[in-house]
């Protein structure tokens, strides 16, 4: 059972070994901004590797000694390998296995890349996120994060920090990122944003599908978005909600006043939130 077990542990070794070959080759045209965080993965994973292969081979030393004293008819001290233990060891070596083939796939991923900004209030949460994994978490050179920014912006949001884009400094980077926010990041102003935009929506023609999924999409997005702004009570004023039905051709606008007669008669009052939920069941 134990020269079983320490088979299978060697063959998940090789395993290992042949994907961290593999690994080194496709590390050698991966994209200069992925070495750094990839190749850090990849070492801290074949340090743990070696200090399992030390105690595999240690286990295994000690097997051979015995089946070598069996053979001189010495009696051996016998080395007792748990079940538990066992399949403790087969089951690490295999998420090992795994991991380094996701570390493999990985490296063949296209490097990421932000959007270009224009100043869409509704668009900066997106872009921000994106910006900061693609660029802030690689570099904290000024001079390389200012060009990126330079890059990624357009329309009104390069207007508004262009003053900040000419001299490298992180002072600059962090004044011009402060300047995006406090215009197109601030919640209030998204928010508002929103609303507006729901407000100038087109009306749906009747038996337009496309259209009322277009609507659905959008009003789930804007309701998720004030409610983790824990703004959702903008959306339930009277004013926002009729704006809203407006939208709908007249059979469906009918449909939802029904609704909205049987949500009175159990003494409640129709949310945004019921709004949301009927337009997502008119999507195909």
């Amino acid at each position: 059972m134990a020269l079983e077990h320490s088979q299978r542990v060697k063959n998940l070794e090789l395993q290992l070994e042949v994907m961290s070959l593999k690994l080194n080759e496709k590390l050698e045209c991966t994209d200069d901004d992925k070495l750094g965080e990839i190749g850090s993965q990849r070492e801290a994973f074949l340090e743990t590797l070696k200090t399992r292969q030390a105690a595999s081979n240690y286990v295994d030393t000690n097997i051979r000694n015995q089946v070598s004293n069996n053979e001189s008819d010495v009696q051996p001290t016998p080395l007792k390998i748990s079940d538990k233990t066992e399949s403790s060891i087969t089951t690490q070596l295999t998420c090992d296995v795994n991991k380094l083939g996701q570390l493999m796939a990985r490296s063949t991923l296209p490097p990421p890349k932000p959007m270009v900004f224009k100043g869409d209030k509704l668009c900066y949460q997106k872009w921000r996120s994106s910006f900061k994994i693609c660029f802030e978490k690689r570099t904290d050179d000024p001079d390389e994060l200012l060009n990126y920014l330079a890059e990624y912006t357009s329309g009104e949001a390069f207007k508004l920090i262009g003053g900040n884009l000419h001299i490298p400094s992180i002072d600059n980077f962090n004044k011009a990122m402060a300047k995006l926010k406090e215009e197109c990041g601030n919640p209030g102003a998204i928010c508002t944003s929103y609303i507006v935009k729901l407000k100038d929506w087109e009306k749906i023609k009747p038996s337009d599908v496309k259209a009322l999924g277009d609507l659905s999409n959008y009003l789930d997005s804007c309701y998720e978005s004030l409610k983790s702004f824990g703004k959702i009570n903008k959306l339930n004023e009277s004013s926002v909600l009729t704006n809203a039905i407006d939208i709908l051709p007249t059979n469906l606008k009918s449909s939802f006043l029904e609704e909205i007669r049987k949500i009175r008669e159990t003494n409640s009052e129709p949310t945004f939130k019921d709004f949301v939920n009927f337009a997502r069941n008119l999507k195909p």
